[in-house]
C-alpha cells in the first residue's frame, strides 16, 4: 500500500469559495496524521457510518453550490458530515476532502484517510467501505484539502528515474 502523496506533488491553491462556509470546528488546522487504521471495531463503526450515509438520501444543491456537514446532501455535504461525526476522535486529523474527477468526467467529493498503512478513499455518496486509493475508480485527481484553509491541486505524477537499458 502507498500514500497518494508519494505519488504527486502539490501546488497551493486558493480554497474553493463554499469553504468558507464550513464551521471552523470541522476544519483539520494540522497536517493530515497517518492514523494507525488497525482496530476491528473502529473499523467496523467507520464502514456502518459510511454505510449509513450512504443509504440517507442524496440530495443536490437547488441552485448555488453550498458546502454543509448534511447526511442527507450532495456528495461534499455526505464527506463534510463524516468528518463532523469523528470530530475529536484521532480519526478527524487523518481525514480530508479531496475533489476527483470520476470515470465519467463528472466532479465528484469524497474523503482521503490517510493512514499508516497508505491512503484509503471514503466516497460516503458512492460507496460503503474505504478503499485503497489506488483502487478508486477516478479519471484524475483534482484537488485535496491540506489544512486551514490551504488546499492544494493534484501534478502529474512525479517523474521516476528510468531504469538503465542495455546497449
Amino acid at each position: 500500500m502507498t500514500h497518494i502523496k508519494d505519488h504527486y506533488s502539490f501546488g497551493r491553491i486558493a480554497a474553493p469559495n463554499q469553504w468558507n462556509s464550513v464551521p471552523d470546528e470541522i476544519i483539520a488546522n494540522d497536517e493530515p496524521v497517518d492514523y494507525s487504521y488497525d482496530n476491528a471495531d473502529e473499523k467496523r463503526a467507520l464502514h456502518t457510518l459510511i454505510r449509513n450515509i450512504r443509504l440517507s438520501t442524496y440530495t443536490p444543491d437547488a441552485g448555488r453550490d453550498a458546502w454543509c456537514a448534511n447526511a442527507e446532501g450532495d456528495c461534499e455535504d455526505k464527506c463534510l458530515h463524516l468528518i463532523e461525526r469523528y470530530r475529536g476522535h484521532a480519526l478527524f486529523s487523518s481525514l480530508r476532502l479531496a475533489i476527483c474527477e470520476l470515470k465519467s468526467t463528472v466532479q465528484h467529493a469524497v474523503l482521503l484517510l490517510y493512514t499508516v498503512d497508505g491512503t484509503k478513499v471514503i466516497d460516503p455518496t458512492l460507496s460503503t467501505l474505504a478503499v485503497d486509493w489506488e483502487k478508486y475508480p477516478v479519471n484524475k485527481w483534482l484537488i485535496r484539502h491540506r489544512n486551514g484553509h490551504l488546499w492544494e491541486n493534484f501534478k502529474p505524477p512525479l517523474a521516476t528515474e528510468s531504469p538503465p537499458t542495455d546497449q
